[in-house]
């Protein structure tokens, strides 16, 4: 056994217990006490410990990609994830084009207290996402904070290239994001402000932010798989497949044939190296997508050319073949790169 392998079970603990340290206890504490609490200050200042999670995480990719080359597969299968794209970025209609939005309004509608609040939902069921008048902020502060940030949420620009404009759309994602916790504080029970503050967080790249306000959404709302493939995404933006994986596993307990889980369960094995189970995840997967089977096609054909196999050499090609010509079926942008791979290995 590699003397690397004690230091790797350590760190891998250590990432586990973190992750669930600052997403149970210190996010909640976070978000969720009333604004100037102790609890809330505490929360506060020991959100450092994401900072102390990203550093560990870093060093347990390290010694993982260091076993990989003891035990002979010489490249990082991990990278494969990244350059092929198989992590969706985030985008705002993840949310507002949700039945998330759905959810979170019919959960807001009780708790209006003015037919102008009942109105200002009205218009948000409607796609119509502007503030609620000001009389709403004094009757009921939680759902003009709520409705307001959406309204700003939506007002984003898309991604731009130049620099002052992003400065104003981060500057714009958290007077959206100051909203929702604005709401959260308002009524701590209302935990769908959650789901649309870690959007803020997502979009600003700060997805280990994201996926501790999207785990504390899980304290009400853990029967939406959406939720649970929101929090697998951000957790492997971020590189945190260890995270993912458990965020994952719990999820599939409860939806084994949800589509979504699924294909993440083939990029979860891709991430964190583990090649022939990532394979056969791709293998029972109805339909896979066309950049999941370019993944695995250059997993196949990178193998072949490092001397490795996956399975044996038959098995490996005629997978090869199987999802090179679905993978063709399906047009892939990559066909040229992917026939002379396939060219090499007959």
């Amino acid at each position: 056994m590699s003397k690397l392998f004690p230091a790797y079970r350590v760190l891998a603990i250590l990432v586990g217990v973190l992750l669930a340290f600052c997403s149970l206890v210190v996010a909640p504490a976070r978000y969720l006490a009333p604004e100037g609490s102790a609890l809330q200050q505490w929360g506060e200042t020991w959100s450092i410990l994401w900072a102390a999670h990203g550093w560990v995480f870093i060093i347990y990719v390290a010694v993982s990609f260091l076993l990989w080359r003891q035990t002979r597969w010489s490249f990082p299968f991990a990278m494969v994830v990244l350059i092929s794209g198989l992590v969706p970025r985030f985008t705002r209609e993840d949310v507002l084009a949700s039945p998330l939005l759905a959810r979170a309004l019919d959960a807001l509608a009780p708790r209006a207290r003015s037919d102008a609040a009942r109105q200002a939902i009205a218009r948000g069921r409607a796609g119509q996402h502007t503030a609620p008048p000001a009389a709403v902020a004094s009757s009921d502060p939680s759902t003009a904070a709520f409705l307001s940030g959406l309204a700003d949420l939506a007002a984003v620009p898309a991604p731009v290239a130049d620099p002052s404009a992003r400065a104003l759309a981060r500057a714009d994602l958290e007077r959206a994001a100051q909203r929702f916790r604005d709401a959260l504080r308002a009524d701590a029970d209302f935990l769908p402000a959650a789901v649309f503050l870690g959007a803020c967080y997502a979009l600003g790249g700060r997805d280990q932010e994201a996926a501790g306000a999207w785990q504390t959404a899980l304290i009400g709302i853990d029967d939406d798989p959406r939720l649970f493939t929101l929090i697998v995404d951000a957790r492997l933006r971020a590189g945190d497949a260890a995270g993912a994986e458990a965020v994952a596993a719990e999820a599939e307990k409860r939806w084994p044939a949800d589509a979504a889980l699924q294909q993440r369960r083939a990029v979860l094995e891709l991430a964190r190296g583990r090649v022939a189970e990532a394979l056969s995840a791709i293998d029972a997967l109805p339909q896979p997508p066309a950049d999941l089977l370019f993944a695995a096609l250059r997993i196949l054909h990178g193998a072949r050319a490092a001397g490795l196999v996956v399975e044996d050499p038959a098995r490996d090609r005629a997978r090869f073949e199987r999802y090179a010509a679905r993978y063709r079926e399906l047009g892939g942008t990559d066909q040229a790169l992917v026939n002379g791979w396939a060219a090499t290995l007959k």
